[in-house]
């Protein structure tokens, strides 16, 4: 994530639950699709507040800090959460809102601006590791974002929703991407399940000196085929502009996820699991067209909802092209 210049205006209540000074510097976060999220320093401590989007519940904090927990007991460096000044593990404003604040950790503050191969290795090193640091997880969910990974869902919900869709551009899109998700995915193989990270795309790493150390954001962490990590990240690659092929990529995070976890991936599940991640949530976005349920829209850059998630169907379905026509 990135800073913006222009500080987030916070409820009183806000302030006074987290005891957040009057003069206390607040900067808005980009970067992140769902929740607000926002750099405080306040004192001279740097923390991170977030507003959380309704899709989120109670049980979703104490889910985030149980996962946090477990993986800093396993080494990583994790967004611990802070408590308010009457130790609860959030705060609410007076439109029942929900908020936390989590430890800063410090990091270069955004991802590589170019994205390598070698750089795609280690985060396969990592990811692996992460999944082996889960997998001895054993808490019962008190919160999971519904259907959040469930292609079938989505593609019957995608269909539902083509009729509603603002007009005949974006409708030729959804039937373009529900036809390439019917011809191409089904389910993906898979070895069992485990809690997995739900959305390990580029931005939720953090880096220091352009070296990848830490995945944060685990409000989706799910029981789920690791597979669907695998796909995300190499999807969320693809998916950021001008790369050198897609396969040199994959290749060398395959090789980086074996290392750590001693399985191997093999090249045509791998491009499988990242077309249908991509498809997945080209056609979320455009239920979103109908329905505003779950992303934000950015806009600055563009002049509408439809606009903003039409743009990034569109690079889900060229990414999920791009990941299938390897296989």
């Amino acid at each position: 994530m990135s800073t913006e210049t222009i500080a987030p205006t916070l409820p009183p209540e806000i302030r006074n639950d987290y005891a957040i000074s009057d003069d206390a510097a607040i900067y808005g976060l980009t970067g992140g699709l769902v929740n607000e999220t926002m750099l405080v320093v306040n004192r001279g401590e740097r923390t991170i507040l977030q507003r959380l989007s309704p899709v989120l519940s109670v049980g979703a904090i104490g889910d985030m800090e149980a996962v946090s927990a477990h993986l800093s007991a396993h080494g990583w460096e994790t967004p611990r959460l802070i408590p308010t000044v009457d130790d609860q593990p959030y705060a609410t404003d007076n439109t029942q809102t929900l908020w936390r604040q989590t430890k800063f950790i410090n990091s270069d503050g955004h991802p590589p601006i170019t994205v390598s191969p070698d750089l795609s290795g280690e985060v396969g090193h990592l990811l692996g590791a992460w999944h082996v640091s889960m997998a001895s997880f054993d808490r019962t969910p008190s919160h999971q974002i519904p259907y959040f990974h469930d292609a079938g869902h989505h593609a019957k919900k995608m269909e539902s929703y083509l009729d509603s869709l603002p007009d005949g551009a974006s409708k030729q899109l959804g039937e373009t991407i529900l036809a390439a998700y019917q011809e191409n995915i089904e389910e993906i193989l898979d070895d069992g399940q485990q809690f997995i990270h739900g959305d390990p795309k580029l931005n939720n790493w953090l880096f220091r000196c352009g070296d990848p150390f830490t995945l944060i954001d685990y409000d989706t962490v799910m029981p789920h085929s690791p597979w669907t990590d695998v796909g995300d990240f190499i999807r969320s690659v693809a998916g950021q502009g001008p790369v050198d092929g897609l396969a040199p990529h994959v290749a060398q995070f395959m090789e980086g996820y074996r290392r750590s976890t001693g399985i191997e991936v093999p090249t045509d599940q791998a491009y499988q699991a990242t077309g249908r991640v991509a498809l997945v949530l080209a056609m979320r976005y455009l239920c979103d067209v109908v329905d505003g349920s779950y992303f934000s829209w950015d806009s600055e850059r563009h002049q509408s909802r439809r606009d903003n998630h039409v743009a990034r169907a569109k690079i889900q379905l060229g990414v999920a092209r791009q990941a299938l026509a390897n296989c």
